[in-house]
């Protein structure tokens, strides 16, 4: 009886313990994560992934249920979340909303036709959003805040090298009420309070955010790379730990990117197939890529024989 009781015991505690596991098994999908909104995992994927100049479908996963949505395609630019319940995004020469509990979309901005959205970032503490648009008859970037009336309260022209236009479109970032972004090798910040634009670096191959603070990296020479790290607050600017000044320069293959991390913002750098995490003003090798990371969700880049595939993302329910 003993026995037969704890034979029963012991297929109880396996399926309590084995039963969560299986349902944590991973997904791996086509395309780039862009974010999530509460119970909607939202991503973009290439339409033409041999196309210089690629265009994109953008869909949403239903955690709850794996549902999947096509919100729309042949977009341009990445989307952003702007709400618990809707994401912003270009579609023409338009900035399109699209709101995720009605499955509905409208026209948030009317755009100029012969000024091509080429970039937008939210700041969610100030409600203000930018707009990069590019008028390639004059070669200029045109940088437009919105503030949440759908007001341009500033407007900043930066001239583009016409040789290296596909360095033109602009990578752009948030961190309290500043809005960092690089183009062409050189690095900025606008502040949405102040309204005023701030030149950081002119040579700037890759930065990330670490909350307050920008990790950025350029070549001091043809052969030489460093990092710096400027305090976003204080405007102290800094070198950091040189331990992938070496790596960097004899890889073919690299990028540094924000991942988001329990809703705080750190920096990765992908360095021929292998992850770095900055932990504590230095870079620690990783196992692993993670995108994002909450408490019920985690998003990972996913390697496919040691390759990293940046093409991909894989997600699972914690």
């Amino acid at each position: 009886m003993k026995r037969y009781l704890f034979i029963t015991l012991l297929c109880f505690i396996n399926i309590v313990c084995v039963f969560p596991l299986l349902n944590k098994s991973s997904h791996t999908e086509t395309g780039i994560f862009v974010c999530r909104i509460n119970q909607y995992m939202v991503y973009m994927e290439n339409e033409h992934l041999d196309s210089e100049k690629p265009t994109y479908t953008i869909k949403a996963i239903n955690l709850n249920s794996n549902e999947k949505i096509v919100i729309d395609r042949q977009t341009k630019n990445k989307c952003v979340n702007v709400s618990d319940t809707g994401i912003l995004y270009t579609h023409g020469s338009d900035l399109m909303f699209w709101n995720l509990k009605l499955k509905r979309k409208t026209i948030f901005y009317k755009g100029n036709k012969d000024e091509n959205i080429i970039g937008l970032s939210y700041n969610k503490s100030t409600s203000d959003l930018l707009l990069a648009q590019i008028d390639y008859k004059k070669n200029e970037l045109i940088i437009n805040l919105l503030n949440s009336r759908k007001q341009i309260v500033f407007c900043q022209k930066i001239k583009v090298n016409d040789m290296e236009m596909e360095g033109a479109t602009p990578i752009l970032e948030t961190a309290n009420t500043l809005f960092v972004f690089s183009v062409q090798d050189k690095l900025y910040t606008i502040d949405s309070k102040k309204l005023e634009l701030k030149l950081i670096s002119t040579k700037c191959d890759y930065f990330a955010l670490n909350n307050s603070k920008v990790i950025y990296y350029k070549f001091i020479t043809d052969e030489k790379t460093e990092g710096f790290c400027i305090d976003l607050i204080t405007r102290e600017n800094v070198k950091i730990d040189d331990s992938l000044n070496e790596k960097i320069y004899n890889c073919t293959k690299s990028f540094l990117f924000t991942a988001n991390i329990a809703d705080n913002s750190v920096p990765t750098y992908v360095i021929c197939n292998k992850p770095y995490l900055w932990v504590n003003s230095k870079w620690k090798i990783m196992s692993e890529v993670i995108v994002y990371k909450d408490d019920k969700l985690i998003v990972r880049i996913p390697f496919e024989k040691s390759v990293i595939k940046d093409d991909y993302f894989q997600w699972e329910l914690r």
